[in-house]
């Protein structure tokens, strides 16, 4: 049976992995992997609404069992290798904001990276996620005080307090911590990816712990950042028909579906030069001028009454270059260091 290293990579591999990901969560393996994240998640703690971490009983079983049971409503997306890289690059300079409802593409969606982002964890080492899961989702206590329980938004209409994000890390990427890298074949379940951290992010809201803990701000940061270039015209989606195979095999296993959203990076056309024209035998593409800009909004509050926002939107770069060229972007060194 096909996975989705049997093959080359292509915009049908994020369909692939999200089926690979849902067989994965039923097998012996899957489960084991599963059981001690939820132990791992369950030391590291949690923040609550005020920004004070917390160790509460039965949070992390109920955000793992929110991910892993909101995976098959997600609609997938595939992000190609160039925008993986704006994505990491632009979250440099973008200043952190609250993560707003409207900030989703669709209430649930899965992001298969062709090329990894790279994400601060908790000992300040660069995490590569390939993957990233949101569902829309609110709290509500039904554990009689002992913890929160996760259920995902179900009737049209009703307010959504906020997301469950999930990011996954492949195989083939490695690991800072050395863990899995030293089984550099090694498959969860049959799955390529594996689940690496899981949290709750709250609509709106934007307390100190976002300023005091790097891995947070960084995890906020990437997020809106995918969120917002998706939404502007220089990511560009598309409408991709996945091979019989493919989508045979995710009818099989959760539900039948044939296409792929797929975000590619648009190329900017840039001013005519006028001046004396130079031949030149570029080997590669360049950014050039991209940058963060507030924008100011008028949107209305809850009473109708007027006001001024400000968001940042992403001034398109000019990209310089002959077509087919890899792209080249001037950033920060990733050190892995153990």
């Amino acid at each position: 049976m096909a996975t989705t290293s049997s093959r080359s990579e292509g915009w049908d591999t994020a369909l692939d992995a999200q089926t690979d990901l849902l067989r994965s969560f039923g097998t012996v393996e899957g489960r084991d992997y599963l059981n001690g994240f939820v132990k791992a998640l369950e030391r590291a703690g949690a923040y609550n609404g005020e920004g004070v971490l917390e160790h509460p009983d039965g949070a992390a079983e109920a955000l793992v069992g929110a991910a892993t049971g909101g995976l098959p409503s997600c609609d997938p997306f595939y992000v190609s290798g160039d925008l993986a890289e704006l994505i990491d690059w632009a979250a440099d300079s973008f200043q952190p904001e609250p993560l707003i409802a409207t900030d989703l593409i669709v209430p649930g969606g899965f992001a298969y990276f062709s090329k990894p982002i790279f994400l601060k964890d908790t000992h300040r080492l660069q995490m590569p996620i390939r993957a990233i899961q949101w569902n829309a989702a609110f709290e509500h206590d039904s554990t009689g005080g002992t913890g929160p329980a996760i259920r995902f938004e179900q009737d049209e209409g009703q307010p959504i307090g906020g997301v469950i994000l999930t990011f996954y890390s492949h195989r083939a990427d490695g690991d800072p911590g050395g863990d899995r890298s030293t089984y550099p074949d090694m498959r969860i379940g049959g799955s390529d990816l594996a689940m690496e951290y899981v949290t709750l992010l709250r609509f709106g809201e934007m307390h100190d712990a976002f300023n005091d803990d790097e891995s947070l701000r960084d995890v906020l940061t990437h997020v809106k950042v995918f969120f917002r270039l998706c939404q502007q015209t220089i990511a560009v989606p598309r409408r991709e028909r996945v091979p019989r195979p493919v989508w045979k095999r995710a009818r099989a296993t959760w539900k039948d579906i044939r296409e792929v959203v797929v975000f590619t990076l648009r190329r900017a056309k840039p001013s005519q030069y006028e001046g004396e024209e130079r031949e030149v035998e570029w080997n590669h593409r360049w950014m050039v001028s991209g940058h963060w800009r507030n924008q100011p909004y008028v949107e209305r509050d809850d009473q109708g009454n007027k006001r001024t926002v400000y968001r940042q939107i992403w001034i398109a770069p000019y990209i310089k270059g002959p077509d087919g060229k890899p792209l080249i972007l001037k950033r920060r060194a990733f050190e892995l260091v153990r």
